[in-house]
């Protein structure tokens, strides 16, 4: 971004950046968020614009960016030359990196935590769930706060029985995150909102439904010279209860609910929780603790 920002000239001259790398390594989520999620076949502008005055004049300008996808199949003079290079990019890293990098994929994470995550079965269209979903079910929320990073509430439904939902099977206890409220104003920047707003923003979000009892990061009752973050959240009928937060047995209790019995998950999101979507696949192992 700082390099982005110094392309400049005062003469007129046009400046541009060209970027090239593959999925995996420390950038990809940034490269994936500003490029590829966009527009994920390619060939399609992106465009930021604003409104500047020059010499009392305003006019809006524009600034154009672009994802252009190119495959190990596009580079023919490679093939016909290097007829190996495929077979050795395979005994290169992990079959999901190599994939990856094969297919130009972007949405294969190298040492993604939860590899059991796949898309097409775990996320549901909002369009068509949302009226199968009865007001009767048992719902709640969860809520990790945040300020100068983001904060993130979201809303679940448990499946009563085991029941058949627009041609699909969901087993007895299932459950959907039917909608969430990710407070962030970019990658891992917060809305820096108050507690109050906060409280008040999923109060309204609620009206009209029947929230059973939400949960949260117990840190949010830790005092510090004054009302904790949860005492000032339940003077606006916001209240939580403490949430056992310990990472293992929680991504322990994650990974058994993506994998579901059966070869049902017992776990789903509507694509209407698209941070949610974007974030957990790329949750990786911690290099010092596999486990975490």
């Amino acid at each position: 971004n700082k390099l982005r920002a110094t392309l400049r000239s005062g003469s007129g001259v046009p400046c541009g950046m060209r970027l090239t790398g593959n999925p995996g390594g420390a950038g990809h989520n940034w490269v994936k968020a500003r490029f590829i999620d966009p527009n994920p076949r390619g060939f399609q502008l992106i465009t930021d614009d604003t409104e500047i005055e020059v010499d009392g004049i305003k006019q809006v300008v524009k600034l154009d960016r672009v994802f252009i996808p190119s495959k190990i199949s596009d580079n023919l003079l490679l093939m016909r030359n290097d007829p190996t290079y495929i077979l050795r990019l395979k005994q290169s890293g992990s079959a999901a990196l190599v994939k990856a990098w094969l297919e130009g994929n972007w949405d294969i994470v190298d040492g993604a935590f939860f590899d059991e995550w796949d898309e097409n079965t775990h996320v549901l269209s909002a369009h068509i769930m949302t009226p199968h979903l009865k007001a009767d079910w048992l719902r709640f929320r969860a809520f990790d706060w945040g300020s100068y990073r983001p904060f993130s509430v979201g809303w679940y439904v448990v499946v009563p029985e085991t029941l058949t939902i627009a041609d699909a099977l969901f087993p007895k206890g299932s459950m959907i995150k039917y909608r969430e409220w990710y407070g962030s104003q970019g990658p891992n920047k917060g809305l820096k909102m108050t507690a109050d707003l906060v409280a008040q923003g999923i109060v309204q979000r609620e009206v009209g439904e029947r929230i059973r009892y939400g949960v949260a990061d117990p840190a949010i009752y830790i005092r510090d010279g004054g009302p904790s973050i949860g005492e000032t959240m339940s003077l606006h009928r916001c209240t939580w209860r403490r949430a056992d937060n310990k990472r293992k047995t929680g991504a322990e209790e994650m990974r058994r609910r993506l994998v579901g019995v059966d070869g049902r998950p017992l776990l789903y999101f509507l694509d209407a929780c698209e941070d949610t979507i974007r974030t957990l696949p790329t949750l990786q192992h911690d290099d010092k603790d596999p486990e975490d």
